[in-house]
């Protein structure tokens, strides 16, 4: 009762007094461990681990789990892996070691272990459908991140675009996805194939984020990216964010007049700080400083209310 309370200090000293006396006190010892723990007390809690082993060699398993969770408790990274992979050699499909080790790979940025390690842990059943997507399409999003920052940036072009080649075909069509690998093809000036990924996925569905970043593509080409989103706002007149999107590229386009109705369109939808701003300095560039002045004043409002 008192470690299911909490009360650690009264809880170990009951649970060491009764492993003395017990024939099997490895629960009691591995309960005493975890208070020890919870006390601060690292070292002491790594004695009973020890003493837990001695007492009950066949019981490895439930030792290593508790040894890997102090571990971790402490951010001992390194050796919590050593001992989960230790325990995953002797039990490769046990729920609790697939759990720890992807907590663990996800902590250490090792994304390559962790998506290889992504069919045992769906084949565990402990993930709902929606849990493992997200954790799959998590993994796959840190991995572009990562690459995007090894090597020259010929080197890195190439190894995404394999990368992305190489995605299970479902998760091609994952819109996180699509986002992040299109953030990057910005980052690398690759506007044209950013755009080309970014229409064809918003023709089959709609996406905030998505419609967003086709804002903020610079193409040769603006006038047809303009059109493109116009015929967008047919089916989705009241969708600020592609008000937005069209404000940003008028302006590129240098349609001032239409870009300056697009930004006020899209503030009557929703207020923003950074439509405020951008309407701002397109109003001042304009010449009606007093306008430009008074929009500012309402996105630092705003800014300050959120």
């Amino acid at each position: 009762l008192r470690y299911i309370e909490g009360d650690w200090r009264a809880a170990k000293k009951d649970l060491l007094s009764v492993a003395k006396q017990s024939e099997q006190p490895l629960v009691h010892l591995l309960a005493a461990a975890h208070a020890a723990n919870a006390l601060g007390n690292t070292a002491e809690a790594q004695q009973l681990l020890e003493m837990a082993e001695k007492s009950a060699p066949e019981n490895e398993l439930a030792v290593l789990l508790s040894r890997a969770r102090l571990d971790m408790s402490t951010d001992n990274l390194d050796a919590s892996l050593a001992t989960l992979q230790k325990a995953f050699s002797l039990a490769p499909s046990h729920p609790v070691v697939l759990a720890l080790l992807q907590k663990v790979y996800a902590q250490l940025n090792n994304w390559d272990a962790l998506i290889e390690l992504l069919p045992r842990l769906k084949a565990s059943k402990q993930y709902s459908q929606e849990q493992f997507s997200g954790l799959e399409v998590n993994a796959y999003c840190a991995l572009l991140q990562g690459e995007n920052k090894l090597g020259s940036p010929v080197q890195r072009e190439q190894r995404l675009a394999s990368l992305w080649q190489k995605l299970p075909r479902h998760l091609k069509t994952s819109q996180t996805l699509i986002a992040q690998y299109c953030v990057i093809l910005l980052q690398q000036d690759k506007h044209d194939k950013a755009e080309l990924m970014l229409r064809q996925s918003l023709k089959k569905n709609w996406n905030t984020e998505l419609i967003k970043l086709y804002g903020q593509l610079t193409l040769p080409q603006g006038v047809d990216q303009l059109a493109q989103a116009e015929r967008w706002l047919s089916d989705h007149p009241k969708d600020a964010d592609l008000l937005m999107a069209l404000a940003r590229i008028a302006n590129r386009c240098e349609l001032w007049g239409k870009a300056r109705s697009y930004f006020e369109t899209s503030l009557s939808l929703q207020e923003s700080p950074v439509a405020y701003a951008e309407l701002a300095a397109l109003v001042a560039q304009l010449g009606d400083h007093q306008k430009s002045t008074a929009l500012y004043q309402k996105g630092l409002l705003l800014t300050t209310q959120q």
